[in-house]
């Protein structure tokens, strides 16, 4: 069973990892991996998407704990998937929503959060609640948007950190997930 896991996420990295793929398909997550985020969004234009992890639940994140997907745009709604390592259990997350400066925004619609057979699911505006964005980013609640925005003097790097709301909804999932 373990290797079948291994297996798939192993076939699934090399098919998002694939720069040059024109085609774009949605890609489902293997049941029962350690732990998965799924963001469902309409993301007009290609970019690359990152989310950062660790576990001790701080806001500091080493490079290293990063899972990237490139994300083909397109002007349907489609799951980006983040399949985390299997010895990984992350207290925090953070999501970098974007380096492409020509998208200016994501419509989110929801994302779930996996962790062995239990799921814990938000909506857009769930979303809004469990992350907060940097300078490079701002929400536009009412139209379910994340609106990216160059800042002059600054970097480019729109980030959205996790809340204490999420780190609680992680934790009760662990604790699903134990039968506790």
């Amino acid at each position: 069973m373990k290797s079948t896991i291994l297996s798939l996420a192993a076939i699934l990295v090399l098919f998002t990892a694939c720069k040059d793929e024109k085609k774009s398909e949605t890609v489902v997550a293997p049941k029962n991996l350690p732990f998965t985020f799924t963001l469902n969004a309409i993301v007009e234009k290609d970019d690359v998407f990152q989310i950062f992890y660790n576990e001790d639940g701080k806001e500091t994140y080493a490079p290293e704990d990063a899972i990237t997907v490139n994300v083909t745009g397109k002007s349907e709604a489609q799951d980006i998937v983040f399949i985390l390592p299997e010895s990984v259990a992350p207290m925090s997350l953070r999501f970098d929503i974007g380096a492409n400066k020509d998208l200016k925004q994501v419509k989110v619609n929801g994302f779930t959060l996996n962790y062995l057979d239990s799921s814990f699911s938000g909506s857009s505006a769930q979303f809004f609640k469990d992350f907060y964005p940097n300078n490079n980013a701002e929400y536009d609640v009412p139209n379910n948007t994340v609106k990216l925005k160059e800042v002059p003097g600054q970097l480019y790097d729109p980030i959205l950190g996790a809340t204490m709301e999420l780190k609680a909804e992680i934790l009760k999932l662990y604790n699903k997930a134990k039968g506790k």
